[in-house]
């Protein structure tokens, strides 16, 4: 039995690795995915996209007031 180093062994597994058949389910919501979207998020920094996280909920937190306010006129 032959004794494979650690590079020797992960070169091995490599050459023997296939990727698994693409998900049905994961493929029909990949259609509806806006790469363009994701990419241009990926440009902010971690402070940026939290910003814009706190935005987000206070732009949704100021529209269920206006929605309880409007119910209860």
């Amino acid at each position: 039995m032959a004794v494979l180093f650690p590079d020797e062994l992960a070169r091995a597994a490599v050459a023997e690795w296939s990727p698994p058949p693409p998900d049905p389910v994961i493929e029909a919501y990949k259609q509806d995915v806006d790469a363009t979207l994701l990419a241009e998020n990926l440009k902010l920094t971690v402070e940026q996209r939290i910003q814009k996280l706190v935005a987000v909920q206070r732009f949704v937190l100021e529209l269920r007031r206006a929605g309880s306010s409007a119910a209860a006129d």
